[in-house]
């Protein structure tokens, strides 16, 4: 849940900020995240990121997709409206692929999935991205899925895309 209100912040999935030396090796992968506001907001002003990996996630792209996160016209991420030529800008050659993005508008990575709304992604019960049942749809049955999701076995690794409920169920049950 990534409610800027409740949790007073901005509503991104990533905050991204690199000064000095340049932030490297970052890898994102088999997320689910339904961000308001923004996927990612990066600052950077000076060398380009290296080894960045975003791969296998389901998430929405917010009001923003890919924003600066100060810096002005000097921050790489200009244009706003391409996401693509801003993560090309930012970073040296970044791995952007296999991600099922709800939402997204301009030209985004090739090898990603997008999609208008939630259910077309095949999301079990979206619910505005507050404390649905993020599973994908396997099949048209009574649990609300209408199709079967794009992101099924879609990863890089064959899995489904986004991350993997029912272990983070098995894991985290019984914790209070």
């Amino acid at each position: 849940d990534i409610d800027p209100v409740g949790y007073k912040g901005f509503g991104a999935f990533a905050l991204v900020g690199s000064v000095e030396p340049a932030v490297n090796s970052v890898k994102i992968d088999h997320v689910t995240a339904f961000p308001p506001g923004s996927l990612l907001q990066i600052l950077n002003q000076r060398d380009k990121l290296k080894n960045f990996t975003i791969t296998n996630n389901l998430f929405t792209a917010g009001k923003r997709q890919v924003v600066g996160a100060g810096g002005g016209p000097t921050n790489c991420t200009h244009p706003r409206d391409d996401p693509a030529e801003a993560l090309n800008n930012c970073m040296v050659d970044p791995v952007f692929t296999h991600n099922l993005i709800i939402g997204g508008t301009g030209k985004w990575p090739t090898g990603n999935i997008l999609v208008e709304n939630a259910m077309v992604a095949g999301i079990r019960s979206f619910q505005d991205g507050h404390g649905g049942d993020y599973r994908l749809c396997r099949a048209q049955d009574k649990d609300g899925c209408k199709q079967p999701s794009p992101g099924l076995k879609a990863g890089t690794d064959g899995k489904d895309i986004g991350a993997d409920i029912d272990a983070i169920d098995a894991a985290t049950s019984g914790v209070e």
